[in-house]
């Protein structure tokens, strides 16, 4: 197993325009996510949902009915697998955050 502290993290963000699944993240080669945030960037306080996607099943990761949201629990994303989120606002209204290992193992979206 490796040791996510030894290795540097990289941190990509971007913002949620509509409220269904979006890919933010896809793992190329197995990549240690260490967190994923998500903010309102608008008063409109939407549920958020994270899921680990293997492409036909979504694990959800986390739900919460209003941001900001913080999970900080590190894990390893499997080869071919996608994080995604989805806000339950119709324009989104979310700005994430994703920080992981390595950029040689994964690219963002």
């Amino acid at each position: 197993m490796s040791d996510i502290n030894k290795q540097g993290a990289l941190t990509e963000d971007g913002t949620l325009t509509g409220n269904t699944a979006t890919t933010i993240f896809t793992a190329v080669g197995a990549t240690w996510i260490r967190s994923i945030t998500a903010s309102d960037n608008a008063a409109g306080a939407p549920t958020v949902t994270i899921d680990k996607y293997d492409g036909s099943t979504a694990k959800i990761i986390k739900r919460v009915a209003s941001v900001p949201l913080i999970f900080n629990e590190p894990f390893l994303l499997p080869v071919g697998w996608f994080i995604r989120m989805t806000s339950s606002n119709a324009s989104g209204l979310i700005d994430w955050s994703i920080t992981y290992e390595g950029p040689s193992a994964a690219k963002l979206r």
